[in-house]
């Protein structure tokens, strides 16, 4: 897992690399990337997958009680994904 940190909050992503079409597998609320294991598994040596932790409640790293608000996570979660796809 790698980690991002951002003016509004911090949190991780697994990245398999490669250089395939990206692909970005969001998780829902009160879950989180492993969610996505089995299809990350299928799909690695065709494209890159990259699976952020969104802080929905079942993240690894709690978010600060400051930073909790729905703009803060939206946000952190749009960040992630431009950050993860800037390595392209």
């Amino acid at each position: 897992m790698q980690v991002v940190e951002t003016s509004s909050c911090g949190f991780a992503y697994s990245d398999t690399g490669g250089d395939g079409p990206v692909v970005v597998l969001l998780h829902g609320v009160l879950m989180n990337g492993t969610l996505w294991d089995g299809v990350v598994d299928r799909l690695r040596s065709r494209y890159r997958c990259i699976v952020p932790e969104l802080p929905f409640g079942a993240h690894r790293t709690p978010m600060p009680l400051r930073r909790s608000s729905r703009n803060s996570i939206s946000h952190c979660a749009i960040l992630t994904s431009i950050h993860a796809l800037k390595r392209l």
